[in-house]
């Protein structure tokens, strides 16, 4: 019985972890555009495809939610094309949008955290032994047999994927730029750090509403 609780006991804290993605950010807007709103947006991310399209898609999806028009720059940037700097920026400045949204993925790790065991014991051990009783100095004996067992939990030790990301904000066509911010997302146990792109553009989007560049639907 004890075995059983204790392995529904990790289950249910293996569970409750992957559901939760932990972050710290930093942002800064400059203060020559504070209040001004981004009704559309082009998103790129500079990262490899796989990522890349990972983030973009799910920025535009979430950002598109919220009735900003958006534009994901794989559709105007292909990766089966090369481009230098100039005409990247040219088509950027082409594309209509009010700002370009820029994300660059700069560090991965995997953080270890170790959660110790404990050992459980039950049952009984033998004993015996005498002892003095009462005024009259009276000795008695006894004894018993107590049988013993138990097992020990070695604990579990947690893989955590962290990624550090840097996004910023340029206006359109002049390419000012307006905002800029440091994220750090880790992921739970086992997540991979495509599921942790994921998470981070969702993560994203809240923080540009939360310091005012975008527009917050109404409640």
């Amino acid at each position: 019985m004890t075995r059983l609780i204790l392995a529904m006991t990790a289950l249910l804290f293996l569970g409750a972890c992957a559901q939760q993605t932990s972050t710290r950010t930093t942002s800064f807007t400059d203060p020559a555009y504070q209040g001004v709103l981004f009704s559309s947006l082009a998103v790129e991310a500079e990262a490899g495809l796989q990522e890349r399209e990972i983030i973009e898609r799910t920025a535009a999806a979430r950002l598109g939610n919220m009735n900003i028009t958006t534009l994901a720059s794989l559709d105007v940037l292909p990766p089966t094309r090369d481009y230098n700097q100039a005409t990247r920026k040219r088509r950027m400045m082409d594309s209509g949008m009010q700002g370009l949204l820029v994300i660059t993925p700069s560090n991965k790790q995997i953080v270890e955290d170790y959660i110790p065991g404990s050992r459980l014991n039950s049952g009984f051990t033998p004993y015996a032994g005498y002892g003095r009783h009462g005024r009259r100095d009276h000795f008695g004996i006894g004894g018993g047999m107590n049988f013993g067992g138990g097992f020990y939990d070695p604990g579990i030790v947690l893989r955590e994927p962290q990624s550090t990301y840097v996004a910023s904000i340029y206006s359109l066509p002049q390419f000012d730029r307006v905002w800029t911010a440091e994220f750090s997302v880790r992921g739970a146990n086992g997540m991979d750090f495509n599921a942790v792109a994921g998470r981070f553009a969702e993560i994203l989007v809240r923080r540009l509403g939360a310091d005012g560049l975008i527009p917050m639907p109404a409640r």
